[in-house]
């Protein structure tokens, strides 16, 4: 069974707008993730409310999520797929953050993450990078007190476009919540509506995950595998493999003596 670990903020840990209190667990999109995928993944909710990505609050302790997520790795681990949503926190004036800074930031804690050897076999997990979901009228809501520069809604409009860069530069998959969320009229928390098609949007991103491994794999004709081996050929016509399929390949290359990139060519 593989494992996804879903880091992030409120809007990971699932808050419900109207009352400021959580949603159950069958309601959040983490949670209904977890049902989705509940025959083959093990979904762990790793939210937690005013989360920053690397920054020290200076009003509320233990918000640090850099300081967290190494060891919440090393907790979990062999972590298959990491998914992060983080950012809007650190619109918060008490930060005094342009978009640049937070995705410099980002950037920064997900070269961390790729080297810490805390995925299968010791390599890093895969990651899916989600930029936040849009900033609405915070300003005529109860958290403009927090939210109060001026030009809060300008700097996230930026994450997209950021996040989607650092995603390029590390070779990470990405993911607009804003794309399949509906932000509540609280103005920065997800609507208790879009939590099921954002569970479902997450569900079909991390399909290509386990179609390729990491590793580049060139088929043969049946013929070609040795006779041990021949229940895992498949057709050099595939385009896409099944869990399965990817599973056996990998455990017969690791007979094989794999090479020391841990990919192996068949």
């Amino acid at each position: 069974m593989k494992t996804i670990v879903c880091f992030g903020d409120t809007n990971t840990w699932g808050v419900d707008p109207k009352t400021d209190t959580r949603l159950p667990f069958e309601r959040r999109w983490t949670g209904i993730l977890t049902k989705e995928l509940a025959s083959e993944y093990r979904v762990l909710e790793e939210g937690q409310a005013g989360r920053t990505i690397i920054c020290n609050d200076p009003v509320e302790k233990y918000k640090n999520g850099m300081e967290y997520l190494m060891p919440c790795l090393q907790s979990h681990m062999p972590v298959d797929l990491l998914v992060v949503m983080l950012g809007t926190v650190q619109l918060k004036s008490r930060f005094h953050q342009t978009a640049e800074d937070i995705a410099m930031g980002l950037e920064y804690v997900l070269r961390q993450v790729q080297a810490s050897g805390t995925g299968p076999r010791g390599k890093s997990p895969q990651i899916l990078l989600m930029s936040p979901i849009a900033v609405g009228d915070v300003e005529n809501t109860w958290l403009s007190s927090v939210f109060d520069m001026p030009d809060t809604r300008k700097r996230q409009q930026k994450f997209r476009k950021l996040y989607q860069d650092i995603a390029g530069r590390l070779d990470i998959s990405f993911m607009a919540a804003e794309d399949y969320a509906r932000t509540s009229e609280d103005g920065i928390h997800i609507a208790e509506e879009s939590h099921r098609p954002f569970a479902m949007a997450v569900a079909e991103k991390r399909a290509p995950f386990w179609q390729t491994e990491r590793c580049s794999v060139r088929f043969l004709p049946a013929k070609d595998y040795d006779d041990k081996d021949r229940h895992f050929a498949v057709s050099s016509q595939r385009q896409v493999l099944t869990d399965r399929e990817i599973y056996g390949i990998m455990e017969a290359a690791n007979k094989r003596e794999r090479r020391r990139d841990g990919c192996e060519t068949f």
